[in-house]
């Protein structure tokens, strides 16, 4: 028996005044001299005896009443040994994985690897025993949960009709330990499980290392594979592996074929879904073959080309896997960017010039006295100490619509005492400066992309504000000092380098690293570093902030919401995506895993070795678990409590209606001891 509230059986302690009430209301006996005992009459009934036994009972309904209440109060329970879980039976509930990588859409003969997985699965849910349950899971480029598991084959059915393969690659590397981490979400502690996983089993998903096959593998694992055409054969395949620029006016695609016998193939590329050309090739057994096509030079080309654009290969022949017959190449822009510059520096700004030509020629720097009329991408402004009280309101004005600013410190802003746009005192200590070296703090920034060479950097003047200015510090001093610091302000943002392009503030403006900065910095404010290419189910990131992604077909796949802080997503369909952002729209060429184009399958020792090592860890680890101490919850007796306070409470209701009756059944000195016993409680 537990107790939930033990501390109310300290009332029990309250049993002794009932019995000191009737022990003070007790008489003793009186003796009174007679005569004789001939004049009196004799009693029928012991009326003494009668009495004390009356007392007696009065006396033992008023302890039962308060232990009742005590125990009430202290919610007791009886610990039962309850039914056996559902678990433990002595046949495991299953676990379904079905593959569903590119590979597995292969067909041979009408039929796909992917359609006999589905049979194989639709044959294990027949042969669920009595009691038996399953889980039904897809595994790509990660695992997802389809059912979870239950006993409704008819659920477990109609969802294996609604799967698909994908167009993303299965990596056998801590498969099956991410299937036996994912099972155990699945089911109660101690419920017996196992995993069928049902795949092709492709020799480009297998690792180099042996043990990373049974990393992790604590559930017993039943491999089973599925084949398209002669077992052990790879069906033969082609694939366009490669679509790439040779110039302005050439573009070279490339095909790839894996069988043992050569064919003719035929080629057909698009320039922004117009057609450009065929091309025929004479591919050879396990070979390559490269197309060449001469793009169109016409002005409506060109124009196109200014502002990016995307080129689509198809191979048109017939073959057994189609999902990597197709690839994509997207271009970036090439028209100008005009950049506005505000200095009163001439040194400083020669730098800037010679560091963007060398790293961002796209970008044009213009000096100007005042921000332009017209949008700009980005302003950058040399020396903030210099800033009019008019332009300082201007930047702010166009920082606040959205505008990005790149703002470096001089000797102006020291004589100043504080950081324009920011308003925000300079630290005390800013005229004692020594030499120190750099720390990247968010290494993940798109401005310290190859930040290899920053250590090497030696800063001899750096301005930062006492108080801190509330920004993201990207890279500091070694010292703590703040260096590059990313600011919001409204709806824009605003890089602040706290050095001058002075060599005699620091030795940046001399290395290659200033190139990459300026290329690194230009390109994330201006959003012109948005990625071009991505692989289908693999991630990226958007080195962007406020980031909407559309299909082809206009229809939106990412909304702002969900790429907030320079995300890292991945694109499960391959085509041709557009990224938008408040100031910039590229397009992005998601193609398939070259790695499912290899139809290979694994060598049969080489699964059977596979399935062998993964039962024997399965083993081992129930070993491990058999041998561990378990707690009541985690054995196969389940236990119940059962709760006696309800029965307390009715015991007690009776209690209260008897006691005051039966305490009114006799006269004299039971009705005085009750009217005492209650008062006292």
């Amino acid at each position: 028996m537990v107790f939930t509230s033990a501390a109310f059986l300290a009332g029990l302690a309250l049993l002794t005044v009932p019995w000191w009430l009737h022990r003070l209301n007790a008489h003793p006996k009186e003796q009174q001299p007679f005569a004789s005992l001939f004049l009196m009459r004799p009693s029928t009934s012991p009326v003494n005896v009668r009495k004390q036994l009356q007392h007696l009972l009065l006396l033992s309904l008023r302890w039962l009443l308060l232990i009742a209440s005590c125990l009430a109060f202290a919610e007791p329970a009886l610990r039962l040994a309850g039914e056996r879980l559902a678990g433990s039976a002595a046949v495991p509930h299953q676990v379904l994985v079905i593959d569903r990588s590119l590979s597995m859409d292969a067909r041979v003969n009408g039929t796909s690897a992917f359609e006999l997985a589905l049979t194989e699965a639709r044959r294990q849910l027949d042969n669920l025993g009595s009691g038996q349950r399953a889980a039904l899971l897809t595994a790509d480029a990660e695992l997802s949960l389809v059912v979870p598991l239950t006993d409704d084959v008819t659920r477990l059915t109609g969802a294996l009709a609604t799967l698909k393969p994908a167009h993303s690659h299965l990596n056998a590397a801590g498969l099956l330990g991410r299937i036996a981490t994912f099972a155990e979400t699945l089911t109660a502690p101690g419920e017996p499980l196992e995993a069928v996983l049902i795949s092709d089993f492709q020799a480009s998903g297998m690792p180099d290392q042996f043990n990373a096959l049974i990393d992790g593998a604590t559930l017993a694992t039943q491999l089973i594979q599925v084949q398209v055409g002669q077992s052990g054969t790879p069906p033969p395949n082609r694939a366009v592996t490669d679509l790439s620029l040779t110039g302005e006016a050439e573009l070279t695609v490339t095909v790839q074929s894996f069988q043992a016998s050569g064919a003719e193939v035929s080629v057909r590329l698009e320039e922004d879904g117009i057609p450009v050309g065929r091309e025929s090739l004479a591919l050879a057994a396990n070979g390559t073959a490269a197309a060449v096509f001469a793009l169109p030079r016409n002005d409506a080309a060109k124009q196109r080309r200014s502002r990016g654009h995307s080129w689509t290969a198809t191979l048109e022949t017939e073959d057994v896997l189609g999902g990597d017959n197709v690839r994509r190449l997207v271009s970036q822009a090439t028209d100008a960017v005009t950049l506005p510059v505000l200095t009163t520096d001439e040194r400083a700004w020669a730098y800037l010039r010679a560091g963007i030509q060398a790293g961002a020629p796209r970008f044009e720097p213009t000096l100007l006295e005042a921000l332009p009329s017209g949008d700009a991408a980005l302003v950058i402004v040399l020396g903030s100490g210099a800033l009019t009280s008019e332009q300082e309101r201007r930047l702010q004005r166009y920082l606040a619509n959205g505008g990005k600013v790149f703002m470096t410190v001089d000797g102006q802003t020291r004589s100043r005492g504080s950081l324009p746009l920011l308003d925000a005192p300079l630290a005390a200590d800013r005229f004692q400066q020594t030499a120190r070296g750099a720390t990247a703090i968010d290494r993940s920034h798109p401005a310290l992309a190859g930040y290899a060479s920053w250590p090497s950097l030696t800063f001899f003047q750096a301005l930062s504000s006492d108080a801190g200015t509330g920004g993201e510090v990207i890279l500091a001093l070694d010292d703590g000092t703040p260096l590059l610091t990313e600011h919001r302000i409204g709806a824009g943002r605003l890089l602040l380098l706290g050095t001058a392009l002075d060599p005699a503030w620091s030795t940046l403006v001399v290395r290659p690293a200033f190139v990459d900065l300026l290329a690194n910095v230009l390109g994330y404010l201006a959003e012109d570093i948005l990625p071009t290419s991505a692989i289908a189910g693999e991630p990226f990131a958007i080195p962007a902030q406020s980031v909407q992604l559309f299909s082809d077909a206009g229809e939106r796949v990412l909304g702002l919401v969900d790429t907030v802080g320079r995300p890292t997503i991945s694109l499960a369909e391959p085509g041709i995506y557009q990224l938008r952002t408040p100031a910039r729209s590229r397009r992005l060429a998601v193609n398939a895993p070259l790695s499912e184009s290899r139809l290979d399958p694994v060598a049969a020792e080489l699964l059977s070795e596979w399935q062998r090592s993964a039962a024997a860890g399965a083993r081992e680890a129930e070993d491990l678990q058999a041998r561990a101490p378990v707690s009541a919850a985690e054995t196969n007796e389940t236990e119940r409590l059962l709760p006696l306070a309800p029965w307390l409470l009715l015991l007690l209701a009776i209690l209260v209606f008897l006691e005051p009756l039966y305490a009114n059944l006799f006269p004299g000195r039971a009705r005085e001891t009750r009217g005492a016993g209650a008062e006292a409680s």
